[in-house]
């Protein structure tokens, strides 16, 4: 036996040389550079993330970019209406066939009367052909609104109302309200709005007397408003007062003295709203009310005006009323209310 196998002398300790194997050493340094990589690898994460807070986090000095938006032009202001009638070379019209002498249907079946006749007037003046459409009274506006036609001439009321939702030619006839009733009725006379309370009045539906009598007698509490009937066209309020269904009907002056003439009612009352009439365009359409404004002038001076008005008005004239463009104020009655 060699002296290395030989265990130490009583009461001397090992060295550690003696504890330690290569072996263990290298299990020790394995584990702290370990380590080392963790702590290492954590550093790196945490100062990875605390760059990209301060990159994104920070204010940016760039402008954002320009949204793709295509600049649009203005749309160039014109008329439309008279770019579509010297398209076509054709003016498209409308008017009421059911309204003498301002239009209805003559012994042949053909559409006449004073508004149909002006409009061919204007037609001719302005080397244009025309075709005149007989549309309902309270269907015009809708008409025009929808190209159906380009304007309307229907014994048409200038009013503030209509003037916002349409434009109109200078006004080439004057004339006034008329009161009918049945030709054995007791009424005999309506010379104020309070003549009318207490009776059944009949309008065409659309027409200034529609809103007249709403105004004045019937949002102040003067009148029901049952007793208000409104008709699709004039005729049939008129046949139902020849039927004493209603009591009044309120109409144009120039109407009014046709139905009068045809038997069976009685005129009653004039003059409580004037009317001023006027040819009535879409709005904006301010080239075309132009060259109806030129032509109405023209006819002024040639004679065409008054020999229209002597012929469906029976007026005997020799100075026809001025074409103008006047601004009349609308009637303001204050009825009294009655017991």
């Amino acid at each position: 036996m060699s002296q290395a196998n030989q265990p130490p002398p009583p009461g001397e300790q090992p060295s550690p040389e003696h504890e330690q194997t290569p072996d263990g050493q290298k299990s020790s340094n394995t584990r702290i550079y370990n380590w080392l990589l963790i702590i290492l690898g954590v550093l790196f994460v945490l100062a990875l993330g605390f760059l990209l807070y301060l990159w994104f986090s920070r204010p940016s000095t760039e402008a954002p970019p320009a949204a793709n938006v295509t600049p649009t032009t203005p749309a160039a202001v014109g008329d439309a209406t008279w770019e579509r009638i010297q398209s076509a070379g054709l003016i498209q019209a409308g008017t009421s066939g059911d309204y003498a002498p301002f239009a209805y249907y003559n012994d042949s079946y053909q559409l006449d009367g004073f508004d149909v006749q002006l409009l061919r007037q204007i037609a001719a003046h302005l080397n244009l052909q025309i075709v005149i459409n007989d549309i309902a009274f309270d269907g015009l506006y809708n008409a025009m609104l929808v190209n159906q036609i380009d304007l309307a001439a229907a014994g048409i009321s200038v009013t503030s109302a209509r003037e916002q939702v349409m434009d109109f030619s200078n006004i080439y006839y004057s004339s006034e309200d008329a009161y009918l009733a049945n030709a054995d009725s007791p009424i005999t006379s309506i010379t104020n709005p309070n003549d009318l309370i207490g009776k059944r009045i009949g309008v065409e539906r659309g027409t200034v007397f529609e809103s007249w009598v709403q105004e004045t007698l019937i949002d102040p509490g003067l009148m029901p408003a049952s007793d208000l009937l409104v008709y699709h066209k004039a005729s049939a309020a008129v046949n139902d007062l020849v039927l004493n269904r209603i009591d009044v009907v309120i109409l144009d002056l120039n109407p009014a003295q046709t139905y009068v003439a045809a038997g069976g009612v009685k005129l009653v009352g004039s003059g409580l709203n004037p009317q001023y009439y006027a040819i009535a365009m879409p709005k904006g359409a301010d080239q075309l009310q132009t060259n109806i404004n030129n032509a109405l002038l023209a006819m002024q001076a040639d004679g065409t005006m008054t020999s229209l008005i002597q012929q469906f008005f029976n007026q005997d004239i020799t100075t026809p009323p001025p074409v103008v463009t006047p601004t009349p104020a609308p009637p303001q009655p204050t009825p009294t209310p009655q017991p």
